[in-house]
């Protein structure tokens, strides 16, 4: 029965197919060699019949793959049969190894598949081993083919998918094709390589997110080569600039007026940029508690001067500051009857100032009076003194009396200064302050402030008895 199956088996493997490229035809032993099959009987194997088929897998005319075909039997003085086959493909100063570990009984048939990694001749090497002492028992040519690869080998592909000009904060993205399938046939997969990011990544991340990278010029290069020494390298410039700052205008209404009038803190964007998540920090002294938001409802808020700093933050974390004093008046009619009597009482004194002088009828006349006759004095000091420039023009000479009652030459203060006590001008002391100048106010603490026109105030400093600037 036996060698009824073995007959058919022969008979099977000669109907397979050959093409005319192949040429290689089937033999009843290894190679003719006598050591071969000798020591391959030895261990009670015998190698029936083998053949070499080539493959082409993608249709294009050209062979891609090789598959070695091998019957074996055992002998009749073992009970089992154990041996290790390997087919090694050697190309272009490199080789890759195909191995089949067989247990077999009786007949048994097996074959071992070589695909191709690059274009070019390929050699076959077939050999057998005791799988117990790793003795060779055969040694033979399998054949030599011109062939080229149908499967994919090393690729890198980095492809941007951002705005043509890309400021911080922007989507932005880049997908990383990678395919070597040659690499995954024969388990010899390389390590990619990837330089000019500012953070690590994984051979496994296919999308890298950058739109959380900072600012810069970015050249990016990934490279990669497996262990038949295909290599594969992709190149990206990106180019990331940074994001203004939030640009806006701090608008006040209500400065400088009475309490309990209109008064508003109102941020207005100038940036062409979204503003739709800004976030809005409020700093008040005294402390007003404001909240997040582009509003500040200063009505309420008592008598005195305040502090106001605003701190606007974009989506990006990129921040911009601005800041000033919003002045509030005690006001001069009684105000709501909400505020206590105790609370009115603590408000800042409100000076008389320039309102005190217009409501008095006798000190404007007195005002008036005193200015008109300074301005008479000026005049006759003034023609008076032409006089003698001209007669000292024209050579008349001055009598004694005349030198005595001459008008003294007309000094600035800080010439008289110097004059007297022989001191530079720059040592006179600062003349005493008017509160008739500007409008002034007296907060709870007893401090005199007053306001310029630009909207800067000053405090009085008793101490050293002049004003300072409020920062």
């Amino acid at each position: 029965m036996r060698r009824v199956l073995l007959l058919l088996l022969v008979l099977l493997l000669s109907a397979y197919p050959v093409s005319a490229e192949d040429n290689v035809p089937i033999v009843e032993s290894a190679t003719g060699d006598d050591y071969a099959d000798g020591e391959l009987a030895s261990y009670g194997i015998r190698v029936v019949a083998w053949r070499n088929d080539s493959i082409d897998a993608d249709d294009d005319g050209r062979d891609d793959a090789v598959r070695i075909v091998l019957a074996l039997n055992k002998t009749a003085e073992v009970e089992s049969a154990d041996v290790n086959i390997l087919v090694t493909s050697y190309h272009d100063g490199r080789s890759v190894e195909e191995w089949n570990n067989l247990s077999f009984n009786g007949a048994i048939e097996t074959s071992i598949r070589i695909d191709a990694w690059g274009e070019g001749i390929y050699v076959h090497k077939l050999q057998m081993f005791d799988p117990q002492s790793g003795k060779k028992l055969a040694d033979l040519d399998a054949g030599e083919w011109n062939m080229a690869p149908a499967l994919t080998g090393a690729y890198l592909e980095l492809k941007l998918s951002a705005p043509e000009w890309m400021e911080t904060g922007d989507e932005c993205t880049i997908e990383r094709t990678f395919i070597d399938e040659i690499g995954e046939r024969y388990d010899v997969m390389g390590k990619r390589d990837i330089r000019g990011i500012p953070f690590k990544v994984n051979d496994w991340d296919d999308v890298l997110d950058c739109s959380l990278w900072p600012a810069g010029d970015y050249l990016i290069s990934e490279t990669y080569q497996n262990g038949l020494g295909q290599k594969t390298e992709s190149w990206l410039n990106l180019t990331i600039n940074n994001r203004p700052a939030p640009s806006f205008e701090l608008q006040v209404i209500g400065d400088g007026e009475e309490y309990g009038t209109t008064c508003l803190l109102h941020i207005d964007p100038t940036t062409i940029d979204s503003h739709e998540e800004w976030t809005y920090i409020w700093d008040t002294i005294p402390d007003h508690g404001a909240g997040d938001s582009p509003d500040l409802n200063c009505s309420s808020w008592q008598p005195g001067v305040h502090l106001v700093r605003i701190e606007v933050v974009n989506e990006q974390g990129i921040s911009s500051t601005s800041g000033l004093n919003l002045i509030r008046l005690t006001p001069l009619n009684p105000v709501d009857s909400n505020i206590s009597e105790n609370q009115s009482m603590a408000w800042p004194v409100r000076s008389g100032g320039d309102a005190v002088g217009a409501s008095s009828d006798t000190g404007l006349y007195g005002a008036g009076s005193a200015a008109l006759l300074v301005f008479l004095v000026c005049i006759m000091i003034g023609m008076r003194s032409k006089e003698y420039e001209e007669e000292e023009i024209i050579g008349v000479p001055r009598t004694s009396e005349q030198k005595l009652y001459a008008a003294p030459p007309i000094l600035t203060p800080a010439q008289a200064f110097q004059q007297q006590w022989g001191q530079p001008e720059d040592t006179l002391p600062e003349p005493a302050p008017s509160i008739d100048e500007l409008p002034t106010t007296v907060d709870a603490d007893g401090i005199t402030w007053r306001r310029h026109p630009d909207g800067k105030m000053d405090w009085y400093d008793e101490g050293a008895g002049n004003w300072v600037a409020f920062e």
